[in-house]
């Protein structure tokens, strides 16, 4: 599924404006983690798990909210699995570049037209 919503932040503006992510940065990713943080990683980038050796799992928050609103089943399965802790971590695309302690506040005041799509 291919989506794309007008003034949403997407990968391609990120690499542009940031530049592309170095392996450099995925072990830097991979340090921050807890041991055995690297177990089973779910992503919105798979070249975080890859450049690590894993298989990707990958998450696209704008399709699970679609996915979540059609079969409410699916989306309750996802939360209990986060709630369970399947995930060693989650490793989302930071598009504010704000402190991990601002970064509700700093999604909130996002003014993308796309942000809430993405992550309600």
């Amino acid at each position: 599924m291919i989506t794309w919503l007008p003034g949403a932040p997407s990968v391609r503006h990120f690499f542009i404006a940031k530049g592309r992510p170095t392996l450099a940065a995925v072990h830097e990713i991979a340090r921050r983690l807890p041991v055995g943080g690297t177990r089973r990683l779910l992503a919105e980038n798979p070249l975080v798990p890859i450049a690590l050796g894993q298989r990707p799992e990958v998450i696209d928050c704008f399709s699970l909210r679609l996915l979540a609103a059609r079969a409410p089943d699916a989306g309750a399965k996802f939360w209990g699995d986060l709630q369970a802790q399947r995930y060693t971590a989650v490793i989302l695309i930071d598009w504010s570049g704000a402190k991990g302690s601002e970064l509700p506040a700093a999604l909130a005041d996002h003014t993308s037209l796309g942000v809430r799509h993405f992550y309600g």
